[in-house]
């Protein structure tokens, strides 16, 4: 058949060369051909049929060795297969008869004869192993396989395939073009991906062809033994291209690491439990947040911004779930202290540090900020006022109701106050635990954050919780003001007064502010109750004891301590009578306020130190005594000072007794300084100093220069100085801290006072005592060592004794 391509004309061809053999296609050769043949005269002539040799009684021999006797022996053979007695064939003529055909020529021209010969033909083809094609017939076999397993899946039309007619011939020669079409194609595919590798070996080329060339040149130059190696300019620059590459990718990957977010943060900042890693990843952020403003200085701020729009938007989110955080916690906080009972957070509580860093990072974003502050004032307010309001609640099981201490005008009053006071005291020790901030360690903070918000962190618990005890004012002004505005007793309205003064000083020692709403309320009920205290004796002082001595600690006497008493009880009387303009007039202040305190007490005090004139310890006695007494005149004066006082005269008169506490403060001072510098041998050349050029003028060492002239007088010598200063300089420095604070300041009342006195006494000891050494140092620069020796103390030293700042 016309599509069997096994060789056929490969006789005498070497079994070693078999292989090497190209398939040739089969020539056409039909049993029965009906193309015309080539007559004797070189013409063809379609008459003339082809005879088969007769091969039945033929006789080869072994030795055949010519290509017609070798085809005449193997046609021969395969006769001999064929049976000899061919069975009748029915064949149809004209009229309809069957005859039976046995001439062997005619049976040859049938087509069963010749599909039974070329069966056994291919039969043989594809099932004999021995002959020498085998190899070919073995690709022969496997493509006729393949062919028959996939004849439904290609459309093979086996039938007209095998035909021996027209239309055989032509659905074979179809077929085999459509397989070489097919085959063109799979080797147009194999060679389209074979041409990536085909671009690839060309451009490899040159660089292969240099690489061999520079082998060949190191290799010359090892044969010709020279120490000299050959250097290639292309190769050093594309070495240096190499380092520039590999520098820009490190360059890449460190900015990938430190500008943007891997999956995991990404992860984690959507959906991470907020721990200490999620605030690492919030501080990663603010820090690229960081970088990112640089990149916007660029000459193209593009990415600088997109960066910077995205890891806004990440931040953004992150506050977000930071405030949904401090707002749970808040929220259950409040739910436990309902069912478990109010308590205060340790400082090693884990979520409360959590919570802290939380509020840190949260400062960010104001609006988040500020609405979480609003939320915890909004529930603690409530919370309180409630709490407040129960404890006027006749069926309050819990505690005693306040209500029924109401016949007692201030015992009701301090139980309201004592019991705000708890409240106070309560929510501040837990804002205290809640928003102490600033010693919580930030060292593990971005600085942004401390720079920027630091003034947030500041006080941050006396903020909110002056902001939650505001609610509190108006109950609590309901609760007392009809109280203490009802009240005509002195002496009760005296002592409210007094309660809520030492209250609103309580108040604002747990970190109230002076200007907050319930500070103010009890200034207001302090003052309506100062304005209902009226009292006056006017003749306390005709009856006054008349105390022959002063008391060893220099207080002021009783009578006037008495007297000053019954007046502040009078002043509290006079704010509530018809009689006042009656009462408090010029003569009132003269007689009762004034000569009292200036010439009655004056004249008592100078008779108990007699010396005092003489000797600089008994003034400095009789000064404290009259500083103590003053002291305790203007205190107990001061409440009185925007309501008795309001006059003018008698404005006058109060500020007279607080000038006259100040004259005798600056007397003190004057003498105290005085003492120190006596103590210490440097008086004289304190005196000389000043009668110069005043100390407490000298701004720089320019002004050193003054003093030049000191040199001239005979005191301001090293002997002298040495001999004045050196030892009382080193014996008594040591505990003039001590001496003033124990001694002298010890009978001072007012500590303010003793404070004052002490400071400043100090204050002008250091200032002389290093204008005095570096003085010295200007007349005498040879002597600095001789200086040094005797005033041995440095001036860092001697601030540090007398405990100067």
């Amino acid at each position: 058949m016309d599509f069997l391509e096994y060789q056929t004309f490969n006789v005498g061809i070497p079994v070693e060369d078999e292989i090497n053999v190209l398939p040739e296609p089969a020539s056409s050769l039909p049993l029965i051909p009906s193309t015309p043949t080539l007559s004797s005269g070189g013409n063809f002539s379609s008459n003339e049929v082809f005879n088969l040799p007769d091969l039945e009684n033929a006789k080869f021999a072994n030795d055949a060795v010519s290509l017609n006797d070798r085809m005449q022996k193997y046609a021969a053979r395969s006769i001999e297969l064929l049976p000899r007695n061919a069975a009748p064939l029915p064949t149809t003529t004209e009229n309809g008869l069957e005859t039976q055909q046995t001439d062997f020529n005619q049976l040859l021209k049938t087509p069963q004869v010749t599909n039974s010969v070329l069966t056994k033909r291919l039969s043989r083809v594809l099932s004999d192993v021995n002959h020498p094609n085998y190899q070919l017939d073995l690709r022969l076999r496997k493509a006729l396989s393949i062919l028959q397993e996939n004849q439904h899946v290609w459309g093979i039309d086996s039938e007209n395939l095998i035909k021996s007619e027209f239309i055989g011939s032509l659905a074979r020669k179809s077929f085999k073009s459509d397989i070489e079409r097919q085959l063109l194609d799979d080797h147009l595919t194999v060679l389209e991906h074979f041409q990536p590798i085909a671009r690839r070996i060309k451009r490899y080329a040159n660089p292969v062809k240099n690489i061999l060339d520079l082998g060949n040149k190191v290799v010359a130059i090892q044969k010709s033994n020279e120490d000299s190696l050959t250097s290639d300019p292309q190769v050093d620059s594309l070495r240096k291209q190499l380092e520039n590459l590999k520098l820009k990718r490190k360059i890449l990957i460190g900015i990938r690491d430190n500008m943007t977010l891997n999956q995991v943060e990404d992860e984690q900042l959507s959906s991470g439990v907020i721990d200490d890693q999620y605030f690492k990843l919030i501080n990663k952020l603010m820090a690229i947040k960081e970088r990112a403003t640089y990149l916007i200085s660029l000459s193209n701020p593009m990415a600088g911004k997109a960066l910077l729009e995205k890891v806004n938007n990440y931040l953004q989110y992150a506050n977000k779930r930071i405030y949904n955080y401090l707002m749970d916690f808040l929220y259950e906080y409040e739910s436990m202290s309902k069912t478990f009972g109010e308590r205060n957070l340790e400082s090693k509580d884990s979520t409360l540090g959590v919570f802290q860093d939380c509020l840190i990072y949260l400062s960010n974003d104001l609006k988040y900020f500020n609405d979480f502050l609003a939320a915890v004032v909004s529930l603690r307010s409530k919370k309180l006022f409630e709490e407040f309001l129960s404890q006027f609640d006749i069926e309050n099981k819990k505690s005693k109701p306040i209500i029924l201490s109401a016949h007692d005008p201030a015992r009701y009053l301090g139980d309201v106050l004592a019991y705000v006071h708890s409240v106070i005291a309560n929510e501040a020790d837990f804002l205290k635990s809640l928003f102490t901030l600033q010693h919580k360690e930030l060292q593990d903070k971005p600085k942004s954050i401390l720079q920027e918000n630091g003034q947030f962190f500041e006080n941050l618990d006396t903020k909110v919780l002056n902001d939650i005890i505001n609610s509190l004012s108006n109950p609590t002004r309901i609760r007392l003001e009809q109280t203490v505005r009802f009240e005509e007793d002195a002496l009760i309205n005296f002592d409210m007064m007094q309660l809520l003064e030492l209250y609103q000083m309580m108040f604002m020692k747990h970190g109230l502010d002076n200007e907050g709403k319930l500070v103010k309320v009890l200034k207001d009920l302090a003052a309506l109750a100062k304005s209902r205290i009226v009292s006056f004796y006017s003749d306390f002082l005709d009856g006054a004891a008349k105390e022959a001595q002063p008391t060893t600690e220099l207080l002021p006497p009783s009578w006037i301590v008495d007297y000053i008493s019954y007046l502040c009880d009078l002043f509290d009387r006079i704010e509530h009578t018809t009689a006042q303009a009656d009462i408090l007039n010029e003569e009132f202040f003269d007689k009762l306020v004034l000569q009292p305190c200036k010439t009655t007490f004056f004249r008592q005090a100078e008779s108990w130190f007699p010396l005092a004139k003489k000797n600089l310890i008994a003034k400095f006695n009789l000064t404290i005594l009259k500083a103590n007494t003053f002291d305790m005149i203007v205190s107990r004066l001061v409440p009185y000072h925007n309501t008795i006082f309001s006059e003018a005269y008698a404005h006058d008169t109060y500020d007279s007794l607080n000038n006259m506490l100040e004259t005798l403060v600056t007397q003190l001072n004057e003498v105290q300084t005085r003492l120190l510098f006596e103590s210490t041998g440097m008086i004289l050349y304190y005196n000389l100093f000043n009668m110069i050029f005043p100390v407490s003028s000298v701004q720089d060492q320019l002004d050193y220069d003054m003093y030049t002239s000191v040199i001239e007088n005979p005191i301001m010598n090293l002997d002298t100085i040495e001999k004045a200063v050196q030892y009382k300089l080193k014996e008594y420095l040591p505990q003039a801290l001590m001496d003033v604070q124990e001694i002298y300041l010890f009978n001072l009342t007012s500590p303010k006072i003793a404070n004052s006195v002490a400071s400043t006494a100090f204050t002008t000891f250091a200032k002389f005592y290093s204008v005095f050494r570096n003085v010295l140092f200007l007349l005498f620069p040879n002597d600095e060592d001789r200086i040094k020796s005797i005033l041995s103390y440095s001036e860092d030293d001697v601030n540090m004794l007398l405990g100067i700042n």
